[in-house]
């Protein structure tokens, strides 16, 4: 989470959510916070990309071979 807040264009909204994502409840409070901001489209590409390269890089990292 930390890191596509990080990777946000507008300062407002990387402010909010790094103060949103601080002690408990802090995940529900990402999800309301990313919607109300209208980004969680963006989060869930980079959420789905990154999953998909750490796969990627366990599979290289244990030898698997794999088709993308």
């Amino acid at each position: 989470m930390e890191d596509f807040i990080g990777a946000l264009e507008d300062e407002e909204i990387r402010v909010k959510l790094f103060e949103e994502i601080q002690g408990r409840g802090a995940f529900r409070r990402f999800k309301d916070n990313i919607i109300e901001h209208g980004v969680d489209k963006q989060w869930n590409d980079y959420k789905e990309r990154r999953i998909k390269e750490l796969v990627i890089e366990w599979c290289k990292g244990h030898d698997i071979e794999i088709q993308i």
